[in-house]
């Protein structure tokens, strides 16, 4: 199909002339190195730091209040428990999950908009996050679902999977993608850079790692475990790490769009199909967990009464030319030592004589 002419030459539009050129540019713009993209972070950092310090303090403020819920909840969690109903618990706790996410939901879609839209505020930003709420939402359960389906087979699908999937949340807040939708747009930009994005991904989550722990370990040696000290590094190492990776992350996503590779629809159709069988098979784990459960930890904490048939001393098989089978050496006078009352015998031990 041809548009108007340009200076005299057709504009081609086909579809296959448009994946021809996609190909071209994936081949000629490759992903950038680990230090280019460190650096766009820190740029970016930079330049939105103190809006994204605000976001970070809204976020901060709504889990504190969530964590004094999730503490008065765990108390109703802990007498459930100890009534015996482990289902009561286990619903507690998948409910007390939900909201963990929502609210990180809300967090998480607020900084992404400041960092992915342009010409966000604060304002703006805390707004788009509480309107993604549902859409994070909904993709992180499929994404989680997507992942433990996979998982089932000794790790390595799990995997795979996760790294496809790593920037379904930003296709969300950057390209208007929602549900199954993000899966599958996160898995067309990330399908044939796989080692280059799980390499960049794991030295990221390697230095946050390392930062964290190390405020951690400095927090604790000022002020000791559980110290206002403590808790001052911890934040701080919690704002570092959120700072760098999300905008680490936003930033190969802008250059996995920028080189993204066109995925032919046969490969798209076929990851689709993969992925719902994990999602299947991951709702049905899901379902299926907590009855496992409770029936694993029955058996092993319930001790039937009893008799447990244990052998007695008097059943105990003897040897010697001396001594019966059917004798109990501890009540036969002939085992006995030789030894008169009192002589060479330990304090207060009476060995009786043999007649």
């Amino acid at each position: 199909m041809e548009n108007t002419p340009v200076d005299g030459e057709p504009v081609v539009t086909s579809e296959s002339a448009v994946a021809a050129e996609a190909v071209s540019l994936g081949a000629m713009n490759d992903l950038v190195g680990i230090g280019e993209l460190f650096k766009r972070s820190f740029a970016l950092i930079k330049e939105k730091f103190w809006k994204m310090l605000a976001i970070a303090v809204v976020g901060i403020i709504v889990m504190m209040v969530l964590g004094v819920i999730a503490t008065a909840a765990m108390f109703f969690v802990a007498l459930s428990a100890l009534g015996g109903s482990l289902m009561i618990t286990y619903l507690l706790l998948l409910v007390l999950t939900l909201v963990g996410i929502i609210f990180s939901s809300f967090v998480q879609g607020s900084m992404l908009s400041l960092l992915i839209v342009d010409g966000s505020t604060i304002g703006s930003s805390l707004l788009k996050g509480l309107k993604l709420i549902i859409p994070l939402f909904v993709a992180m359960i499929l994404q989680t679902l997507v992942v433990l389906g996979g998982s089932l087979a000794i790790v390595i699908p799990g995997i795979l999977v996760a790294v496809y999937l790593t920037v379904a949340g930003m296709v969300i807040v950057g390209d208007g993608k929602r549900g199954f939708g993000a899966l599958m747009e996160s898995f067309s930009l990330v399908r044939g850079r796989w080692w280059a994005v799980f390499g960049r991904a794991l030295v990221m989550g390697i230095l946050v790692a390392i930062i964290s722990g190390v405020l951690t370990f400095v927090g604790e040696a000022i002020g000791g475990k559980g110290s206002a000290v403590a808790t001052v590094f911890s934040v701080l190492g919690n704002l570092i790490t959120v700072f760098i990776a999300s905008t680490y992350m936003v930033c190969l996503y802008k250059n996995l769009k920028e080189t993204r590779i066109a995925t032919p629809e046969a490969s798209m159709k076929k990851a689709k199909n993969w992925m719902m069988i994990g999602l299947v098979v991951g709702l049905v784990l899901l379902v299926a967990l907590p009855f496992i459960g409770q029936t694993l930890i029955e058996k092993m904490m319930s001790f039937p009464a009893g008799n447990y048939n244990l052998p007695s001393s008097n059943n105990l098989p003897l040897t010697g030319a001396d001594v019966p089978a059917t004798v109990n050496p501890f009540e036969s006078e002939s085992l006995f030592v030789d030894t008169p009352t009192g002589t060479n015998a330990p304090s207060g031990v009476n060995l009786p004589v043999t007649q």
